[in-house]
């Protein structure tokens, strides 16, 4: 144990441009039985640029979501990746979760998501009233978008303004939306995206705190 805590005080003086948890983590309640006497928990965290969790383990996030949230500084961007078949409020539930932890993810991205977060993500900033915290950018790549969730005119329709191009010989079409919080109109968002005909391609999304 005392071998442990050694090498782990060592990794938390240094600072890592990327860290990625692979289906595999570091107990934080270890950690915390080792360190116990240690009342400045910062000295406790590993610190990172970037971070990224990556896992097909159900229920794997709750471990996850603890060490990170109790011993992860993250300085940039983390990126969330799941690859399982779960309930989807349940789901959209930890995303939700992690966004609004504005103080300790300054960037987030999400891959291989449902459509139904982007909606839920839409009406939270537009109506909550615990706002102050939420993520300031965030990144999610939206696959296969064909599940009678959206429609092609739908998503035409949801943006503010939507420019048509041609990209590689196709048709392209880049839509803005200015999202405006109504208990405080000073809060806004935009959300950028873009897609073509294609129901079973992936769209990235974009939102941005003006």
């Amino acid at each position: 144990m005392f071998i442990i805590r050694y090498w782990l005080d060592k990794l938390f003086n240094c600072t890592f441009e990327n860290s990625e948890f692979d289906n595999i983590i570091i107990n934080s309640e270890l950690i915390q039985l080792l360190f116990e006497n240690e009342n400045n928990k910062n000295l406790i965290k590993f610190r990172t640029n970037n971070t990224k969790i990556r896992y097909f383990i159900r229920n794997f996030e709750n471990q996850a979501m603890k060490l990170i949230k109790e011993n992860v500084l993250i300085f940039n961007e983390f990126t969330f990746q799941y690859n399982l078949n779960v309930n989807i409020e349940q789901y959209n539930n930890i995303i939700l979760n992690i966004l609004k932890e504005g103080d300790k993810f300054p960037s987030f991205n999400l891959f291989g998501t449902k459509p139904s977060i982007i909606e839920l993500i839409i009406n939270y900033l537009k109506t909550s009233t615990n706002y102050s915290n939420f993520v300031s950018k965030i990144e999610i790549i939206v696959h296969d978008y064909s599940d009678h969730f959206w429609t092609f005119d739908k998503l035409i329709n949801m943006a503010d303004k939507t420019t048509k191009c041609i990209y590689l010989g196709k048709y392209l079409y880049y839509s803005k939306l200015k999202i405006i919080n109504i208990n405080n109109p000073k809060i806004i968002y935009l959300l950028y995206y873009m897609f073509n005909e294609n129901y079973y391609s992936h769209i990235k999304f974009i939102f941005k705190r003006k």
